[in-house]
C-alpha cells in the first residue's frame, strides 16, 4: 500500500481494488436480508443480470442455512464472518465459521451435497477447514 525509502520519506501506492468488507454476523433474519442485499448491490455493480443476482443471493443464503444446520446444529446463538469482495467483474464472498469442520463430499439429510446452490451457480467453491476449527467457505463468479 506504500512505500518507505529510509529516509522519512513515505509515497502511497493507489489503490486497485475495492477493498473487501467484512463482518460478523449472527443468523437473525434481519442479518441474513442485510447481507443478501449488500451482496445484490455489490453484484449488480460488478456488471451481473438480474438472474445471476437472484443466483447469487440463493447462494448466500443456502451457504448461511447450511452453516447454522450443520455447523452449529441448529443453535441461532452462534455467529459466523463473511467477506464480501469485487474486483471489477468478479465477485468473491468467503464464509468463516467456528463450527463443527464439514468436507466437501458430505451430503444432506435430503442426500444432496451440502452447498448445492453454490457448487451449480458459482465459478468456484472451495470449503477447507479452518486453521483454529471450523470451516472457510469461498464462493467466487465473473460476470461474463
Amino acid at each position: 500500500l506504500f512505500h518507505y525509502d529510509g529516509g522519512g520519506k513515505a509515497s502511497f501506492l493507489p489503490r486497485r481494488n475495492v477493498l473487501p468488507v467484512q463482518l460478523g454476523l449472527n443468523f437473525s433474519d434481519d442479518a441474513t436480508q442485510g447481507l443478501v442485499q449488500f451482496v445484490r448491490v455489490m453484484a449488480s455493480r460488478a456488471g451481473f443480470p438480474e438472474a445471476t443476482v437472484g443466483q447469487i443471493e440463493t447462494v448466500v443464503r443456502d451457504t448461511i442455512q447450511t452453516i447454522r444446520k450443520y455447523a452449529y446444529g441448529n443453535q441461532d446463538n452462534n455467529v459466523y464472518h463473511v467477506m464480501v469482495a469485487r474486483a471489477g467483474p468478479e465477485i468473491e464472498i468467503r464464509f468463516a465459521d467456528s463450527g463443527t469442520s464439514l468436507t466437501a463430499d458430505r451430503a444432506g439429510e435430503d442426500g444432496k451435497p451440502l452447498f448445492a446452490a453454490a457448487r451449480t451457480h458459482m465459478d468456484r467453491f472451495e470449503i477447507r477447514n479452518h486453521p483454529r476449527g471450523g470451516n472457510v467457505i469461498t464462493v467466487s463468479k465473473k460476470a461474463k
